[in-house]
Parts: structure tokens; sequence; C-alpha cells
């Protein structure tokens, strides 16, 4: 926008399709658990504790990408909500509504790799004891509320 204003954009999680390594995004690295280590490694000796406490909403990159050409499109036809003259930015958030655990998630990734529930059970272990040790805090809901991207784009609130 015109003035020195801006528009932030904050996205939780993301994933996208077309990842070439598991390091790429969070939401692929704990796949890992899958891999051997070491081309000798025949037998899995300790199970991966992975969090199925704290919710995610992991994000498509192409919905994220979807939504920012929307509010390009609508600020090009000055259509979007120019921002207030007393802030130099406004901050609008873009996340799906489904939250799932990152335990949940790794389930539904092997499910969709076609590997055996036997060995997700054998390699992997959800904790829902609380927050993951050794890790920096953070609430057990992370959820953006993105009800002012939606109204700004004149969407419903289950627009994602």
């Amino acid at each position: 926008t015109g003035g020195g204003h801006g528009i932030i954009v904050r996205v939780p999680l993301l994933y996208g399709e077309d990842c070439c390594d598991l390091s790429e995004s969070p939401a692929l690295e704990m796949m890992k658990a899958f891999l051997p280590s070491s081309a000798q490694q025949t037998t899995i000796t300790k199970r991966k504790n992975l969090d199925h406490w704290a919710l995610r909403f992991p994000t498509s990159v192409e919905d994220v990408a979807r939504v920012l050409k929307l509010m390009i499109d609508r600020l090009v036809e000055n259509k979007f909500p120019v921002v207030s003259s007393s802030s130099s930015s406004d901050t609008y958030h873009i996340a799906s509504p489904h939250g799932i655990t990152k335990y949940e998630l790794m389930q539904l990734q092997a499910q969709l790799l076609n590997i055996p529930v036997s060995q997700v059970k054998e390699r992997t272990v959800g904790d829902s004891s609380g927050p993951p040790k050794n890790s920096a805090p953070r609430p057990q809901c992370t959820q953006l509320d993105c009800s002012e991207t939606w109204k700004a784009l004149g969407l419903s609130n289950d627009a994602s």
C-alpha cells in the first residue's frame, strides 16, 4: 500500500507437495524415524517419542499462495482494507483450521505412505504427558485467529 504502509502475513507450520528432502519442513522431519540410520541397522533399538500434547495447524503452501494472490488482487482493485494512518502495517493470519498433534500427523503421513501400523507402533510412541521436554515453552494450542483475514477478503471464517 502507499505511504510506507505494509501488510504482515503470519503463517504456522507449512508443508508442500513438492518437497525433495524430509528436512525441508518440520511437518516431514519426523518421517526420518522410518529411515535406517545406517546400512547395517536392521532392528530398531529405541522407540522415538513424538509430541501428542500440543496442537499444530499445518497449512499447505498452495493454500497460503491462493490467499496471498487473492489479497494482492483485492489490493490492486482497491477492494482490500487499506492500513489505517495510525499504524504502519496490519497483520493477517493464514492457517488451516484443522489441528493435529505431531504424533497424529506422523500416523497420517505413515498411512499415506503405506507404512504398516505395526512399524509405526514399533518405532514411535505418542507422548501426551505435557509440553515436550528440552524445547521452547509454548502453549498447547497455537491456532492463529484468521477471522480478520477472512473478513478483509469478504470470505467466511471457514475459508481455509
